[in-house]
This record gives structure tokens, C-alpha cells and sequence, in this order.
């Protein structure tokens, strides 16, 4: 049986991803498995049954999984993406796919630069973009809100969504590189309109870099984590402002996903 890999370490939030994933491929021999820095350094998970490995983004931060990982694990992960494995990096795992990153702690205003391990785009990652938090973010340490962004759909056409954004990073290709990479997604109204999703697309497994984890807002999923609507009312009131916008962001994860060929 093939399979979808999702990382997962002790903070990162995955439920809504693996929910998601087992929504879409429903019906399809595909299974979704969680797998861990143990599992990927003994090179357990991905494996040859691989379609796709996801690293989600994680409030521990990119240096736990540098940590879990270490240089081994992320060269074992660029060995799998060399023989066709799809690579997805959200927020935390967008930083780790490219060359160099930096970025700040918004509690302690410290910055830090750091040359990635995995360095699969050739490109930078800088954030946390905090030009698109929230005033009525709904959580102090969260900094999520629902921001506007502008993607190009499966049929090539400009369109506009509204997602989830946590604060992620702003992802800067660079021009000298010699890959190939498509724009998936920019900010609307962010200064410069930096890039919210990115694709590389010359190596044999296709990689997509997102700054914002795009698995967040789907009703039925907010309904099993708060049946009891502990939540405050503002959250509710925020989903309210984007239920018009749902099925466009459902389009960009279509989009987001397109590479995974479940044929392979």
C-alpha cells in the first residue's frame, strides 16, 4: 500500500493536516502515517512506498526538528526527494526547505539566521511576517488570523481565498537559482505582496513550500475540537467572515496537493 507521511513531534498541531489528507484520498489505497525523527533517521518512514512526505509547521520551532533530525535525517529526506518523493514544507518545514532563513522571537524581539539543512529551494525564508497579524488574533500566542491571499488555480487562473495564517515565513526565491519554480500564492495586502506558497518543480519529486498552515478552517473540524464551544466567540465570529471564501481555499489545497500522483 502507498503512503503520505506527515512528521510529527510533540507540539506540532497535525490533526486538522491528517484529517484533511484522510478526506481527500478517501476511497483511494493510500494510507496516512505519522512518523517521527526516530522513524526518519532509521529510515523507517518515508520509505519505498512513499508518495509524499509532509513537515508541518510546529510551535516548538524549526530548531526542534533540526534537533530530532539532524543532518542525517534531512539528508535521508533529500535522497527520497531525488528519487521522486514529494515534499510538502508548511510554515516551520517552508523555513527548514530553503538554503538560509532568519527570523524573529516575537516575545524577546531576538533575531536569529540560520543556513538550513534540507536546502531543497533555492531561496531564502524570513519572518515571522508580522505585517499580517491580527489585531483580534485568537490566541496571544497563537498570531493566527484569517488573512486574505491571491493563488493561481489548477486552470491557471488568478483567484482569491481566505485561509488561516500563523506567523509564518515570507519566502524569497532567488533569482540566480537554476531550479525551476512556480508561484502558488502571494498576500494581497502585505507590503511588497510577499509569497505565500511556492513550488519547485525540476527534481524528480516535485517541492511546494507554504508560509501559512493551509489545513485550518474546516467547519467539521473545528465542530470536533470544540463541541462544547470553549473557543471564544470572536473565533466563531472570524469563521463566519470566511465561510464565503472556503471554497476557494479548499481550490488553493487542491492546488497545494496537485503534485501527489496516487498512480505511482
Amino acid at each position: 500500500m502507498k503512503n503520505i507521511i506527515v512528521y510529527q513531534d510533540a507540539m506540532a498541531s497535525t490533526q486538522a493536516l491528517i484529517y484533511f489528507l484522510n478526506e481527500r484520498y478517501k476511497g483511494d489505497n493510500v494510507e496516512i502515517i505519522q512518523a517521527n525523527g526516530a522513524d526518519v533517521r532509521a529510515r523507517k518512514y518515508p520509505n519505498d512506498d512513499t508518495l509524499a512526505f509532509f513537515l508541518p509547521g510546529t510551535p516548538s520551532g524549526s530548531s526542534a526538528y533540526r534537533d530530532q533530525l539532524q543532518q542525517d535525517g534531512f539528508d535521508y529526506l533529500k535522497n527520497r526527494i531525488h528519487q521522486g518523493m514529494h515534499f510538502f514544507g508548511i510554515c516551520a518545514g517552508a523555513y527548514l526547505a530553503v538554503e538560509d532563513f532568519s527570523y524573529k522571537f516575537l516575545q524577546t524581539g531576538e533575531h536569529r539566521k540560520v543556513k538550513s539543512p534540507l536546502a531543497v529551494i533555492e531561496g531564502r525564508a524570513d519572518g515571522p511576517i508580522i505585517e499580517m497579524v491580527h489585531p483580534d488574533r485568537f490566541g496571544a500566542h497563537s498570531g493566527m488570523s484569517a488573512v486574505s491571499i491571491a493563488f493561481n488555480n489548477l486552470a491557471g487562473k488568478a483567484e482569491e481565498s481566505r485561509v488561516f495564517y500563523s506567523t509564518g515565513p515570507e519566502l524569497k526565491p532567488n533569482l540566480n537559482g537554476i531550479g525551476s519554480y512556480s508561484v502558488l500564492a502571494r498576500f494581497n495586502h502585505a507590503a511588497g505582496q510577499p509569497i505565500g506558497a511556492l513550488r519547485r518543480t525540476d527534481l524528480k519529486g516535485q517541492i511546494s513550500v507554504s508560509s501559512f498552515p493551509f489545513e485550518y478552517g474546516d467547519q467539521e473540524y473545528i465542530d470536533y475540537i470544540d463541541a462544547g464551544r470553549i473557543l471564544p466567540q470572536s473565533f466563531y465570529d472570524e469563521l463566519d467572515k470566511i465561510k464565503p471564501h472556503q471554497p476557494a481555499r479548499l481550490r488553493f489545497c487542491d492546488v497545494f496537493l496537485s503534485p501527489i500522483d496516487l498512480s505511482l
